[in-house]
């Protein structure tokens, strides 16, 4: 990620070329070499695609799903089809000022962990406490 930008931004320094993307670095090394460049680029987007698909797909199953079940709510297929569901049309709106609201919504998302994880912390509650009751010893490790 920012190694690439410096290196693109040495390259061009060098080159004395004006325009700032890979595309136009890789035409200007060897003609016709930015379809190699766009080609990485897409495999690099689509391994992080797979990854966090995987990730939302494991998170899913495991708040929704019943370990060891074999119902519909446990088929990691399920997981994926809604994963995919949601990510799908996101990733296709044609410009980026349409994930103003999305944005906004996965800032609120991060807000209310942290307000949950501080509350937990300063406010211990038997309904937020891991071991069902706060000072219940008996959920936790060993300590080192």
């Amino acid at each position: 990620g920012g190694f690439a930008l410096f290196c693109l931004g040495r390259a061009q320094l060098k080159l004395g070329t004006h325009r700032q993307s890979f595309t136009t670095l890789g035409d200007t090394v060897r003609p016709r070499f930015s379809v190699v460049v766009e080609l990485a680029v897409i495999c690099n987007c689509l391994g992080s695609a797979i990854g966090y698909l995987i990730v939302a797909t494991d998170n899913l199953l495991s708040i929704f799903g019943t370990p060891g079940g074999s119902s519909l709510v446990d088929s990691r297929r399920l997981w994926t089809a809604v994963s995919v569901g949601i990510a799908a049309p996101l990733s296709l709106l044609k410009t980026m000022d349409a994930l103003r609201v999305t944005s906004a919504l996965a800032v609120a998302i991060l807000v209310a962990v942290a307000a949950l994880v501080a509350a937990v912390y300063f406010e211990p509650s038997d309904e937020l406490s891991p071991c069902g009751t706060v000072g219940d010893a008996s959920c936790v490790g060993e300590k080192p």
